[in-house]
């Protein structure tokens, strides 16, 4: 460790020295030092525009810290950079789901960046449409909360989960009783789920809205 500490300190490429140093520290059980080294490494490999290497050093910080949201960020962002959308959307729901846990704490605008970019790459992602619509409604955005729940509705009508649904379609009246579309398309799930006078009556606001 003192040999690589002093290479650093002489100039030695600090992608390469901080790679080793972070393997040699995971070894010895120190994550935090680990943890350190690791992020200095991802960064100068990306400064240096060695994205294949860089993802790697990322991959390794998110897998050391499966909690930190703003690593797994970083690590989702330069993966799409580098065309692995698939890959990004497994870093982003793994590290939201330990968040949802018992995570490392994130902001609200740290989470509405990944949610964001969680749901553009993978628009069937109900939960992130779901997370989004209640963020931008707290933000008084009725028309983004609107479009996310849209969205939500489009993919749960792809997997035919009726019941939630409904639920999905009636939100997006309670933010606009008004939307035609909306309560027509409500009523042709309420048939579905047989709730005829359901269904009828919501026609019925349609013909008078």
């Amino acid at each position: 460790v003192q040999v690589l500490r002093e290479a650093q300190d002489l100039g030695a490429d600090s992608a390469t020295t901080g790679l080793m140093l972070a393997r040699l520290f995971v070894g010895l059980g120190d994550s935090e030092q680990a943890t350190l080294q690791l992020e200095l490494a991802a960064r100068a490999l990306h400064e240096a525009d060695r994205l294949p290497e860089a993802v790697t050093a990322w991959r390794e910080l998110v897998r050391l810290q499966p909690g930190r949201c703003d690593y797994a960020r970083e690590c989702a962002e330069l993966m799409v950079w580098s065309g692995d959308k698939e890959s990004a959307v497994e870093v982003l729901r793994s590290a939201l789901n330990v968040h949802r846990g018992a995570g490392h704490p994130a902001s609200d605008e740290l989470l509405l960046t990944m949610y964001e970019l969680l749901a553009k790459l993978d628009p069937a992602e109900v939960m992130a449409h779901e997370w989004l619509a209640k963020a931008y409604e707290r933000r008084r955005d009725r028309d983004g909360a609107t479009a996310q729940l849209r969205l939500s509705a489009a993919a749960q009508e792809k997997s035919g989960d009726d019941p939630n649904l409904a639920r999905t379609l009636e939100r997006i009246l309670e933010l606009d009783p008004h939307q035609v579309d909306v309560l027509d398309w409500l009523a042709k799930v309420r048939l579905r789920l047989k709730q005829d006078g359901l269904a009828g009556l919501l026609w019925t606001k349609a013909a008078d809205a």
